[in-house]
């Protein structure tokens, strides 16, 4: 799945190993966070703050995610990448 432009921001910093906090309603495509497993969607900008003061004396939970979101990024680039290829052979072929 291609993130909107707008989204460009969360697929950056998930490719990246970052941990995304991101306020519900923001995103384009809600689905590039897997609440508490790539990142985090918070009500408001206190609850991210909340969040990034927990994640910021968790080191273990702050790099896992990083981890399972620059996971996540890699698989949306392979699947992306998969499906132009399928396109362009069956273009070009």
């Amino acid at each position: 799945m291609r993130a909107d432009a707008d989204d460009a921001p969360v697929v950056d910093a998930q490719a990246a190993g970052r941990v995304v906090i991101a306020v519900d309603g923001e995103l384009r495509d809600p689905a590039l966070v897997d609440p508490g497993v790539t990142g985090f969607v918070v009500p408001d900008a206190g609850a991210a703050v909340d969040v990034a003061m927990r994640l910021a004396s968790d080191t273990a939970s702050r790099h896992a995610i990083g981890a399972a979101a620059r996971v996540a990024a890699r698989a949306r680039d392979d699947d992306q990448a998969r499906r132009a290829a399928a396109f362009y052979r069956g273009t070009i072929l």
